[in-house]
């Protein structure tokens, strides 16, 4: 915090801003796992990097690394996201009218 001189127009001021809300957070954070995951994609994994990801997404590496906890955690975030997502849509069509057998073969399961 940098104090200034009481009884002025200014307060305490401090460098961190206020704490989102949790659906701006949520928000955020997808918009990060939509970036790395584009950078994945054009570089590999070996070769994306935590910083990459956060210059792109206008994001401090500290974010990242209290987020995700590192570049591995990131990248199981991608993975647990679009799990979620397949899962959803599976369970949409098992419970359809359409036969298991052409659920598995959308998947690439038959």
């Amino acid at each position: 915090m940098i104090p200034v001189r009481q009884g002025t127009a200014f307060h305490e001021s401090t460098s961190r801003p206020p704490p989102m809300k949790a659906s701006s957070r949520e928000r955020r954070r997808n918009q990060i796992l939509d970036i790395a995951g584009e950078v994945l994609a054009e570089r590999g994994y070996r070769d994306t990097s935590m910083l990459e990801v956060a210059r792109r997404a206008s994001a401090s590496k500290e974010t990242l690394y209290a987020w995700f906890g590192d570049k591995e955690g990131l990248f199981k975030a991608i993975i647990r996201r679009n799990a979620e997502s397949v899962r959803v849509v599976l369970d949409g069509h098992l419970e359809g009218d359409a036969p298991v057998n052409r659920v598995l073969t959308e998947f690439g399961l038959a």
